[in-house]
């Protein structure tokens, strides 16, 4: 497969999710009772009052991916956001794009425009102390995981992050960066 055949597999997965979670996110809004109740399918996610973020809640599958990753598969996936999490540190985000799958690397060519729009989404990741790796999902073959983080920034205020990964080449990429809520998270 090339990169592109994947590339755009990678999309409409992602389209798909994307869409569920509309879905459910607009038959939360006409049945509030449905976004707090079920929380064995359905979970309340990014922006969760008090959250970073803020704003409404959105729901989607505690377990993206299906199946618990292999050892090996989450030892990876966190050498992946070690990595990328190392190159925020330190101001390099030519290195943090090295991290980024090819899908994720196309939006944002310049390394400046990929700073600027990765401080602003995500300011935490420069100012990070320590980061907690937790519990990682997979799907059937191995080539995408979820891998569940608590960063810690400074000031000890706690980010909960999804780091959605997409296997290339020679190990794990970032491919999206998402908000998880604490009761969905493990022991981390």
């Amino acid at each position: 497969m090339n990169s592109r055949t994947i590339a755009v597999g990678v999309f409409i997965a992602v389209a798909l999710i994307c869409g569920g979670a509309t879905l459910r996110y607009r038959q939360a809004q006409r049945s509030p009772v449905s976004a707090t109740a079920n929380r064995s399918g359905s979970i309340g996610g990014q922006g969760v009052a008090g959250s970073p973020g803020g704003g409404a809640a959105m729901s989607w599958s505690s377990k993206p991916l299906g199946r618990h990753a292999t050892e090996p598969e989450r030892t990876a996936a966190i050498h992946c956001v070690q990595g990328l999490m190392g190159a925020f540190q330190r101001d390099d985000y030519a290195a943090a794009q090295q991290y980024q799958g090819a899908f994720a690397r196309g939006e944002y060519r310049q390394v400046e425009k990929y700073r600027q729009a990765t401080l602003k989404a995500h300011p935490e990741f420069a100012h990070q102390k320590s980061v907690k790796y937790g519990r990682a999902y997979a799907d059937s073959g191995g080539r995408m995981v979820t891998l569940q983080t608590s960063i810690i920034d400074k000031d000890g205020k706690v980010y909960n992050r999804d780091f959605l990964l997409i296997l290339e080449n020679d190990g794990y990429r970032e491919l999206s960066i998402a908000n998880h809520p604490p009761h969905a998270r493990g022991n981390i």
